[in-house]
């Protein structure tokens, strides 16, 4: 959903935590970055303003009967 389905830093979430698995310290860091408050809200905020409707409408292209996220950072229920 994220690769095929969002705009760019979004979209290379993939390749990026490939990366990160090879640089404990710069994992840490985004761990971190992702904890603090502040940059949790307007991660929050960006991806939602940018990346909610198409993955609405990706979804409802496809028409499914379930929707199943195994993702635990992709579990907020969306307004």
């Amino acid at each position: 959903m994220w690769t095929d389905h969002s705009v760019w830093p979004y979209n290379q979430v993939v390749p990026f935590y490939r990366m990160l698995q090879n640089h404990p310290s710069l994992w840490r860091f985004f761990w971190y970055y992702g904890i603090f408050p502040v940059t949790t809200w307007l991660q929050e905020v960006i991806t939602r303003r940018t990346c909610f409707q198409p993955f609405k409408e990706a979804i409802a292209a496809s028409d499914p009967d379930l929707v199943v996220s195994v993702h635990p950072l992709c579990q907020v229920r969306a307004a």
